[in-house]
């Protein structure tokens, strides 16, 4: 399995879970997102290579970071959402980073 097809599986289950969890159809999915009915089947079956936008306006829609979709561990995607534990995490990276010797690979 190549990351491309990775990544596109992880987004379908993911927005999966989601509307499972909000308990919201594919057309009430739609309707909120401004993307087609078609479109959201095919990124939840990991059919479709889905743009930035896609993304964006899926986090938008269930109110989650984009982030959720692409962590590989769902625990910790489920768990970052907990903006408690959210900031603890920004914090002992940064911590980390901060460390002699260790460079920030996003300065």
């Amino acid at each position: 399995m190549n990351l491309a097809t990775e990544i596109n599986g992880r987004l379908g289950y993911r927005t999966i879970a989601l509307r499972n969890e909000n308990r919201i159809s594919v057309e009430d999915l739609s309707e909120a997102s401004g993307l087609t009915p078609s479109m959201i089947r095919k990124v939840e079956r990991g059919n479709r290579n889905f743009r930035s936008h896609t993304l964006c306006q899926l986090a938008k829609t269930f109110k989650v970071d984009p982030d959720y979709f692409m962590i590989r561990d769902i625990y910790l995607a489920q768990a970052m959402r907990d903006p408690v534990f959210a900031a603890h995490m920004a914090e002992m990276a940064r911590q980390y980073f901060e460390r002699p010797g260790k460079e920030n690979p996003a300065a």
